[in-house]
């Protein structure tokens, strides 16, 4: 967003196979981070410095973004580890968000109903009863 204004939106499925959730985890951390990236590079275009913040709620992958080199992930291509200048040099920040508090959840898991109702009403969607109209043409 730009004040009130859309610039860019995407969806996009897992493009690697992840031997780990850790793994995985850091896979969509780095490719957010890379949306970022470019979104801060589109804003300096507009006279415009920002920062971007990837939020995450695996301390896997926020660790391995947050630390120097590989560690103990041998398996892991140095592409990925994009991620892990970004912090520090201060155009990047990588923030924990719990699990109760992802919208995206509502899509994607089992939740209480008074959790999934807020999760809808952060998105701007709204729970009807019945079923939807629906009109058939030949």
């Amino acid at each position: 967003m730009y004040g009130d204004h859309l610039i860019n939106s995407w969806a996009c499925t897992q493009q690697v196979i992840a031997t780990s959730s850790g793994e995985a985890e850091l896979y969509a951390v780095t490719k957010g981070a890379a949306q970022g990236i470019g979104m801060i590079s589109m804003s300096m275009d507009f006279g415009d410095v920002r920062t971007a913040t990837v939020a995450c709620d695996a301390n896997a992958a926020i660790g391995i973004a947050h630390r120097q080199g590989l560690g103990k992930l041998r398996h892991v291509n140095v592409q990925w580890l994009l991620i892990q200048d970004s912090p520090r040099n201060k155009q990047l920040i990588i923030i924990k968000v719990p699990r109760v508090d992802k919208p995206v959840d509502a899509f994607t898991n089992i939740l209480p109903y008074d959790t999934m109702s807020t999760h809808l009403r952060t998105m701007y969607c709204r729970l009807t009863a019945g079923w939807a109209n629906r009109t058939l043409s030949v």
